[in-house]
């Protein structure tokens, strides 16, 4: 295995990688370990594409509308959202 630095809120880690590269990978340039809400919290970039996949589904339901209206708040004015999960949410 590899090693590939991630960059977060407890600063430069190391951490292991597929020997083989995955080709979606050339499209990042960085990598973040934090918890979204913090993230998104201290964010001062927008961008054109935010993918939130796999991930609602392990928030609760106030939790979840939270990082959806913060991560909305960094799109450009024309960028894209797409949310995709397995899982209903239920009240």
């Amino acid at each position: 295995m590899s090693e590939a630095r991630l960059l977060g809120s407890t600063g430069r880690t190391k951490v292991r990688v597929w020997e083989s590269r995955n080709p979606c990978w050339e499209l990042h340039d960085e990598v973040v370990v934090s918890p979204i809400e913090e993230y998104l919290g201290r964010a001062t970039e927008t961008w054109d594409l935010i993918l939130l996949l796999d991930v609602l589904e392990h928030f609760e339901h106030r939790q979840g509308a939270g990082i959806l209206a913060a991560a909305r708040s960094r799109l450009t004015r024309d960028g894209q959202f797409f949310v995709g999960t397995p899982a209903v949410w239920m009240e």
